[in-house]
């Protein structure tokens, strides 16, 4: 019998959740029984070598702004050609782009997954859409149990056509300990002092701007802490900015795009999120397997995550003093840091399983497919 073919269509190869997790899924799936293709609707990035090493076939169609329809048409030719029996889409522009090719294309078999709804929010027209295009995949994925609700209530998918999956970690991959402390040096950190880590797109959403303020606040009591940001997007520059407006611009260390991120992990002391907006952050859940407390906004699927003052400590979105009072506790205080950091590693191991996961994704493919 062949292996079943499932095509993965994410928004960019940038690296991001929805990339890692068609990442994960591509590298953790059985080889017997499956096989994957990626497309990116938008541009190419450095998840393309990721795929690659994998031995992934991946394409980017460069999709212009805004609606584009010969980027449907060139999806349309890309998935009669390679005949993938399952598409997998990830977001709701993959949703829109996807389904009007793999109709055109003749294919049948789709899963969705969506990761978040921050685009959801500010485009009646885009949950009109969702919930239209909904009716198509056999099942809408949502990795928090915020999200299905969301869309649900929101947008008006039908309940019964949506599945609650959360993201799942490689505990062996993600855990304490093991790294070289020497990384730290060549990343910027200059001493011994406590780094505090966020690993991001660095855009609006992602809030850092709140972070490093809070930052400035942090260092009143802990003089010699460090803030690592790892990730690049647009707001790079006005954030560098804002570091030196805030004098911290001699202890925030703009890490860039990294592939390592499980290398870099273990040496910090406390992960820092501070979205407006998330699904399930993979990276929060990367955080805590590797045995890190975690300090992150009260948003979207993240408290269905997080006990607060046990698994992690939660703050509102944009309270920089709340953040800063968090991440103060977690850094002074070294029961309390121990407890998280411990707790949450728990978590991830009993609840997150990489291998139920990825289960659970192989049955929807192949129910997908009619198998």
């Amino acid at each position: 019998m062949s292996r079943l073919h499932v095509m993965h269509l994410i928004m960019d190869l940038d690296i991001g959740g929805s990339q890692r997790l068609a990442q994960t899924l591509v590298t953790a799936c059985n080889h017997s029984q499956f096989r994957f293709s990626v497309c990116a609707l938008g541009h190419d990035g450095p998840m393309r070598g990721q795929f690659a090493a994998a031995g992934v076939p991946c394409w980017s169609l460069n999709k212009h702004a805004g609606l584009d329809w010969m980027a449907v048409a060139r999806l349309a030719h890309l998935i009669r050609r390679i005949r993938p029996h399952v598409l997998h889409t990830h977001h709701t522009g993959a949703l829109i782009y996807g389904t009007a090719a793999r109709v055109l294309a003749g294919t049948r078999g789709h899963i969705h997954t969506e990761h978040s709804h921050d685009i959801l929010d500010a485009s009646g027209r885009l949950r009109f859409l969702q919930r239209v295009l909904s009716a198509a995949p056999l099942t809408t994925v949502c990795v928090a149990e915020e999200v299905r609700q969301y869309l649900g209530l929101v947008t008006g998918i039908p309940w019964e056509r949506m599945a609650v999956l959360q993201n799942g970690v490689d505990t062996d991959r993600f855990a304490p300990g093991g790294a070289n402390p020497r990384l730290l040096r060549e990343l910027g950190v200059e001493d011994d002092g406590p780094v505090v880590v966020t690993v991001g797109r660095l855009d609006p959403l992602k809030d850092q701007a709140t972070l490093i303020k809070a930052f400035a606040m942090v260092r009143q009591h802990v003089p010699n802490a460090w803030l690592l940001l790892v990730g690049d997007g647009p707001l790079r520059r006005s954030l560098a900015e804002l570091a030196s407006d805030c004098g911290q611009s001699d202890r925030v260390v703009f890490a860039g795009v990294r592939t390592d991120v499980e290398r870099i992990l273990p040496l910090c002391s406390v992960f820092a999120l501070s979205s407006t907006n998330e699904g399930l952050p993979l990276v929060a859940l990367e955080a805590m397997a590797s045995g890190l407390p975690l300090v992150a906004t009260s948003v979207g699927g993240i408290p269905q995550l997080v006990e607060d003052g046990n698994t992690g400590l939660l703050c509102p979105a944009g309270d920089m003093a709340a953040l800063a009072d968090a991440l103060v506790r977690a850094l002074t205080d070294d029961g309390v840091g121990r407890a998280l950091g411990a707790n949450g590693r728990r978590l991830v191991e009993t609840r997150h399983s990489l291998q139920a996961m990825v289960a659970a994704y192989e049955a929807l493919y192949r129910n997908a497919a009619g198998e």
